[in-house]
């Protein structure tokens, strides 16, 4: 029976130790918005950049039919985002700010140009 006890104790502990040292939901924020074209319509499937303003940590995600995209759980900091979408590409929102227990909403309107 000790050695069970034992290995409950344990894990106990180790459960306790990861859930104190993981990021806490009001630690993080997040960044999400729409992306829409030249013609203000919602444009489903773009792809959507956001990495640290020091130009570090991309990651992308896409649209969905309603043109919406989110970055779940940032840490509080500067952020750059961009969108693109069949040769159309977005200006560079920069220094977004997203703040622990928010959303930051962006609007990104791509070009009317495409670009090679």
């Amino acid at each position: 029976m000790r050695p069970r006890l034992l290995a409950i104790g344990l894990l106990w502990a180790a459960l306790t130790a990861m859930a104190a040292a993981a990021p806490q939901g009001r630690e993080l924020g997040t960044a999400g918005g729409k992306v829409i074209g030249p013609d203000g319509k919602a444009v489903e499937g773009a792809r959507v950049t956001l990495q640290s303003s020091d130009g570090t940590h991309p990651e992308t995600t896409q649209t969905n039919s309603q043109g919406q995209f989110w970055f779940p759980m940032l840490l509080r900091g500067q952020y750059d985002l961009r969108a693109y979408s069949n040769g159309r590409v977005s200006d560079w929102r920069k220094n977004i700010l997203v703040e622990p227990g928010h959303q930051t909403t962006i609007i990104l309107r791509l070009s009317a140009k495409k670009r090679l």
